[in-house]
């Protein structure tokens, strides 16, 4: 195929994706086949110094074992996220339940484990938009989380998070529950022709204000930083920015974000037109539950997708960024790629 010259001059550009794609192939068979021969030499190593009985040798074969692990770790991510979308940036979008106190605290919970999450990963994490709680947390909140592959351990991490607790506002302490919807989007740059995703700029309202957005969401204008509103009219879906102090930054960040939207409207509606000829339901949505939480009287995580349960000091974790696990679970049920 790729030795056909016509291909070369009526497609070029499947002919690149094509040619592509089978470097990284022949990249991983590599990478297999390589991996494969250091684990029959560990395995003789191995058995070599369990028969001399030296300490120093066997420890030496400890770390080799354990660097083998990491190097498959690192083959099976690459499998795992070989889309070079999942190899990018990620907004991460937050939206409380409900209105209510504890919502919304449930909400900045929420942001606060994936900012940790992030920092483990040495990713950067911006606040994009932000709405406050009228008494505590947030209402909403958009992340930009800028790193290699935080798209692609993020991105099934969409969904509703419930959260089990004692209330503060019932003296009797009864248990309520609080909704938190988690929303992740690819960073794209400014050029999505590549992926399908170019935006006439005639279809696109901007809209600047320093210190109140075109939505009339209140911004913290204490900086003097320009919050930038854009809405695509066709579709009617919206981004805003206020992060950066200049607008011009503002203004590409909104633009990406809406990008982002519009990949993922697209996205849905393959998946959902696949679903429809299986007469099956999507395999994920962001607007049905995936996740619950419990901090009393007995702490636990569950993941409802994947039944991966975490109890104890390990679902505190949780709550402070210890996601990979999880995240990880939701790669080898969802990718079914190894």
């Amino acid at each position: 195929m790729l030795e056909d010259p016509y291909l070369w001059i009526t497609k070029p550009g499947a002919a690149s994706e094509a040619q592509a794609r089978l470097l990284e192939l022949q990249r991983q068979l590599s990478t297999r086949d390589a991996l494969q021969k250091s684990l029959e030499k560990l395995k003789e190593r191995a058995a070599a110094a369990q028969g001399v009985g030296d300490p120093d040798i066997q420890r030496a074969v400890l770390l080799e074992v354990k660097g083998l692990q990491h190097s498959t770790a690192e083959y099976l991510r690459s499998l795992w996220l070989s889309d070079p979308i999942e190899q990018g940036s990620a907004f991460i979008e937050i939206r409380a339940g409900s209105l209510n106190a504890e919502a919304c605290d449930w909400a900045a919970m929420i942001a606060r484990m994936y900012t940790e999450w992030a920092n483990a990963r040495n990713y950067a994490v911006r606040i994009v938009n932000q709405v406050p709680g009228d008494t505590a947390g947030v209402k909403s909140v958009t992340l930009l989380v800028e790193g290699p592959y935080a798209y692609g351990f993020a991105q099934y991490e969409s969904g509703v998070h419930s959260l089990q607790r004692a209330s503060s506002s019932d003296e009797a302490g009864a248990g309520m529950t609080s909704t938190a919807s988690v929303r992740v989007l690819p960073y794209i740059e400014e050029d999505g022709s590549s992926i399908g995703i170019e935006i006439d700029t005639t279809d696109l309202e901007v809209a600047v204000a320093n210190g109140r957005s075109a939505s009339d969401q209140h911004v913290d204008d204490s900086e003097g930083r320009n919050a930038v509103h854009v809405v695509h009219v066709p579709t009617g879906i919206e981004a805003t920015c206020q992060q950066e102090r200049g607008e011009h930054q503002n203004r590409a960040i909104a633009l990406s974000l809406l990008r982002a939207k519009l990949y993922d409207m697209e996205s849905r509606k393959k998946a959902q037109s696949a679903a429809d000829a299986q007469e099956m339901l999507p395999a994920h949505s962001w607007d049905s539950e995936i996740r619950s939480y419990a901090l009393q009287p007995h702490p636990l995580v569950k993941d409802l997708r994947t039944e991966f349960v975490v109890r104890s000091n390990a679902a505190q974790k949780v709550l402070d960024g210890d996601l990979q696990e999880i995240m990880e679970a939701s790669l080898r049920k969802f990718k079914k790629k190894v």
